[in-house]
């Protein structure tokens, strides 16, 4: 799941938060919502890959 980064106006505060993928706001921790940054970077979690998945990708990418 994507991480995202989200701005709240009523507080001036921006978080990250894990969310599924379409996700376009969520609560703030004072109550409001709060508004994904699409300036903002979006980063991914990923659990479970193999070791050494880049040198995998490294050999498809020069054949």
């Amino acid at each position: 799941m994507p991480i995202y980064r989200f701005n709240c106006e009523k507080c001036d505060t921006s978080f990250e938060k894990i969310v599924k993928m379409g996700t376009t706001e969520t609560t703030c921790e004072c109550g409001e919502v709060a508004e994904k940054d699409y300036a903002g970077s979006m980063l991914f979690s990923s659990t479970g890959l193999p070791n050494g998945h880049n040198s995998i990708r490294s050999k498809v990418r020069s054949s």
